[in-house]
């Protein structure tokens, strides 16, 4: 992400600055420190600070931001979708601007943005992306934009000469993502397939998914099937929730051999788990095998039960 915002403010992504990198404790004293040292072997010294909040005073901020000598350049990156301090900070750059201050949103692309950033980068290499082939596209990488960008690019050399992409080069091409084997993991659980389920798991974790995505992504599956269970039929789910048709019917097929009982069930032990890795009581993976076995995190004592 960085590297892209390189590339869009400064016109190189790889500019060849002295580079100083800030993230963890202190992060705003320190920042103010490296951004008024002099660069050592460029013309200039390229400060990279990651925050996830603001703090209590995030209109110090746009004052350290402005204090850096022109020597330096600053990416300031808030890690979070919404965090605290962010608007007073945007709020106080607006009231007094900066010629030299470019605001970037790079807030997560919803399904509906995503589908639509995966047509235009086909148009953009010349072919056309059916509206189909494009959800079943964002459901198989997800909304991550540069992730969309590179299947696009892997779509559009499978096409070749042909101006579309199709449903089925989408099919054929596509990378498996978490969202694909969160499926087969509740797949496995709703045939009470506990060791099934265990496998999958452990592939999906093995291949660097990270624990708290994976537990959103599971809440977020657990909550469709809960809507699939009230549904008149596959065509109103796949309206209902933007899904390709056959996504829609793998989830009917699911919410029949889950109820409202086990689903709740499971979103406990999600928020459970989330609660717990946060908090630090037990690591990711343990937390989630957890939750596969059916064992319950209890919030309050920091113990399970069985």
């Amino acid at each position: 992400m960085v590297r892209a915002v390189q590339a869009a403010v400064f016109g190189t992504a790889d500019p060849g600055w002295d580079r100083v990198n800030i993230e963890g404790e202190g992060v705003l004293p320190r920042l103010r420190e490296a951004a008024a040292m002099p660069p050592w072997t460029a013309p200039y010294r390229l400060v990279v600070a990651t925050v996830s909040e603001l703090g209590p005073a995030p209109a110090t901020w746009a004052n350290a931001l402005r204090e850096a000598p022109a020597s330096s350049r600053i990416v300031l990156v808030v890690d979070q979708d919404k965090p605290a301090g962010l608007p007073v900070l945007l709020n106080t750059l607006e009231r007094t601007p900066s010629a030299g201050t470019v605001v970037i949103d790079c807030t997560p692309l919803k399904p509906a943005e995503a589908e639509r950033w995966a047509q235009e980068t086909a148009a953009e290499a010349g072919h056309r992306l059916a509206q189909a082939a494009a959800r079943l596209l964002v459901h198989k990488v997800g909304t991550n934009a540069g992730l969309i960008r590179q299947e696009v690019a892997k779509l559009a050399a499978y096409a070749g000469r042909r101006a579309s992409i199709t449903f089925e080069d989408v099919q054929a091409v596509a990378v498996q993502t978490a969202e694909e084997s969160v499926f087969a993991l509740m797949d496995a659980l709703g045939e009470q397939n506990t060791n099934r389920a265990l496998a999958v798991l452990r592939q999906v974790l093995a291949q660097g998914e990270n624990p708290l995505g994976l537990i959103a992504l599971m809440a977020r599956h657990v909550r469709q099937i809960w809507t699939a269970r009230g549904s008149t039929g596959p065509a109103a789910l796949a309206q209902e929730l933007r899904l390709p048709g056959f996504v829609a019917e793998k989830l009917l097929a699911q919410a029949r051999r889950l109820d409202y009982d086990e689903l709740g069930r499971m979103l406990c032990r999600l928020a459970d788990a989330d609660e717990a890795i946060k908090t630090g009581r037990i690591s990711g993976d343990v937390a989630l095998e957890m939750v596969v076995m059916g064992i319950e995190l209890s919030g309050d004592t920091g113990s399970v039960t069985w």
